[in-house]
C-alpha cells in the first residue's frame, strides 16, 4: 500500500489523455472521454510518472493526496466534488 493517492475531478476531465501517456499503468481514458485511475496507489515505483501527469494535466483535473511538500488538494485550487478514484471506478464500463 502506497502512502500518497489519486483524486480526480472529473467535472474537469476532458480525456486529452496526458495522464495516460505520462503514466499508462496507473491512468487510462476510456472511451466515455474520462479518466479512469487503474491503481489509485501505485506506490513509490510509479510515483514520478504520477506527479508528471498531474503537472501536466491540461485541465488540473488529478490531485494526488499524502505526498508531503505536495497542497492538499483544497488548496491546489481543486473544485467541490473531488472524487476518490478508489471508489469512483467500481464497475466503470472502460
Amino acid at each position: 500500500m502506497s502512502d500518497y493517492r489519486i483524486e480526480v475531478d472529473l467535472g474537469l476531465c476532458q480525456g486529452h489523455g496526458v495522464c495516460e501517456s505520462e503514466a499508462p499503468e496507473v491512468f487510462e481514458v476510456g472511451r466515455d472521454r474520462q479518466v479512469h485511475i487503474l491503481d489509485p496507489q501505485p506506490g513509490e515505483s510509479h510515483r514520478q510518472e504520477v506527479q508528471a501527469a498531474v503537472k501536466y494535466c491540461p485541465t488540473h483535473a488529478l490531485r494526488i493526496e499524502g505526498i508531503p511538500g505536495e497542497p492538499p488538494a483544497a488548496e491546489a485550487g481543486g473544485t467541490a466534488g473531488t472524487i476518490d478514484a478508489s471508489t469512483e471506478n467500481q464497475g466503470a464500463d472502460r
